[in-house]
């Protein structure tokens, strides 16, 4: 799907940077119209921001007045939900027939797992949620295959606490 994105974009006139850190975000008027990357500006009728927000808000926005009312103090004090681990796996066999499109495994302490959660702590017995798409468009993966998707929660970065 990448790929086919890819090849319609550069189609379409679109120019694609690889392994280039963008080092700014170009704001007039509350739209962002292009962007700054290996020191080259470049304007833009369209940019899709793919970085957490108040990442792009405190590190690629960098006149005060185009941060609105996100400023830097107030993206330090934002208090953030939990995070995900995920992976999304592709796997050379199918899963048991008895397994469902959509699968969520409860830690045993539910209550104990949402706690750790919140309080910074990784989970020891964390809830499992399985997405297995193949199951319902086996044209997803090769015939006899088998396409995963797996979150479980986990704190956000700025509680966690380090071992």
């Amino acid at each position: 799907m990448a790929t086919s994105m890819a090849r319609l974009f550069k189609e379409l006139g679109g120019k694609i940077h690889l392994n280039s850190e963008v080092q700014e975000l170009f704001v007039n008027s509350k739209k962002v119209e292009g962007i700054k990357v290996n020191g080259e500006t470049i304007k833009a009728d369209y940019v899709l921001v793919d970085a957490d927000f108040p990442y792009a808000m405190k590190n690629l926005i960098k006149r005060e007045k185009d941060k609105g009312k996100y400023t830097d103090k107030k993206i330090d004090e934002m208090v953030y939900s939990s995070s995900a681990f995920l992976m999304y796996l592709g796997l050379n066999k199918k899963v048991s027939d008895d397994t469902r499109l959509h699968n969520i495994v409860f830690a045993d302490d539910f209550e104990k797992n949402l706690s750790d959660i919140f309080q910074g702590t990784d989970p020891k017995d964390p809830s499992i949620y399985i997405y297995i798409p193949t199951k319902e468009d086996p044209s997803l993966a090769p015939e006899g295959k088998e396409v995963l998707y797996i979150l479980t929660p986990i704190p956000e970065l700025k509680t966690r606490k380090r071992k």
